[in-house]
């Protein structure tokens, strides 16, 4: 059940990266990141 008031995505810490240039390990990071915030038990969405 999703809330009604938007208020819990404020203090949702995000991490974003990205960059214009293809080949430059954007995946490979983000991939690594999600699999360390998983380990720590953060919730973790990874779009690619």
């Amino acid at each position: 059940m999703v809330p009604s008031d938007p208020a819990f995505l404020v203090d949702t810490p995000r991490f974003l990266f990205l960059t214009g240039k293809g080949g430059v390990g954007k995946t490979s990071l983000a991939c690594a990141a999600a699999l360390r915030l998983a380990e720590q038990g953060r919730k973790v969405l990874l779009t690619s």
